[in-house]
């Protein structure tokens, strides 16, 4: 008998958790309706805010200029590269260099294969037909080596791509096609190269001193 009893005070207990669990997640069911959780409540209209947002989701295609397309006109562009540069062929590939003292660079630093901005136009049907909405564009301010990291002048294009007329054309034209414009860019260093840099490393009086950390490293 009492065994029976113990049994039935168990199933009662299982039937008021029944209840409770069914009232709990038809709770949830409620909140859900609107909400993905009760925490989604406190901050109600930030994730409609970012889905909103052209970044958000985004298809970037990232370009180096000088290698996604070959030149229109190579000879017009052969005195851009002046030694120690070296003009590669179209279909050469890329191979490890040696260190240049004289250039403070190494020497695949250094290589090029031609390309520009023009060319980077020329297939923004292709970027479209990908469904791309960003054009990420590798620096192309100017600077001494092919990849731009080491930045001498900030704000003009280096003359191996285009010049700064034609960039406000070119983004014009990628605009036109519904495609953002990135820039990558790399405010906190230039190049050892740099006009800047120089001067506050030759002259303690140089207005560029403050732009850099100087010490005996």
């Amino acid at each position: 008998m009492k065994t029976t009893i113990q049994a039935l005070q168990l199933s009662q207990c299982a039937v008021t958790l029944a209840y409770a669990l069914a009232a709990s997640f038809g709770h949830a069911q409620a909140v859900q309706e609107d909400h993905a959780s009760t925490h989604d409540m406190a901050v109600q209209g930030v994730f409609e805010t970012r889905e909103q947002d052209w970044r958000n989701g985004a298809i970037v295609y990232q370009v180096l200029a000088d290698r996604f397309v070959p030149p229109a006109n190579l000879e017009a562009k052969r005195a851009l590269y002046p030694a120690p540069k070296v003009l590669q062929r179209w279909n050469e590939e890329a191979k490890p260099g040696k260190y240049l003292a004289s250039s403070n660079l190494w020497s695949h630093e250094l290589d090029f294969w031609s390309g520009d901005l023009a060319g980077v136009t020329s297939k923004l049907g292709y970027l479209n037909d990908l469904g791309v909405d960003v054009l990420y564009l590798n620096p192309i301010h100017r600077a001494h080596s092919n990849h731009k990291y080491d930045a001498t002048d900030y704000l003009s294009v280096s003359p191996e791509f285009a010049t700064k007329e034609d960039m406000r054309w070119l983004t014009d034209e990628r605009h036109a096609r519904g495609m953002k414009v990135v820039l990558d860019g790399v405010f906190n260093h230039m190049g050892r190269n740099s006009d800047g840099f120089r001067d506050a490393q030759a002259n303690p009086a140089s207005p560029y001193c403050n732009w850099f950390f100087l010490d005996d490293q």
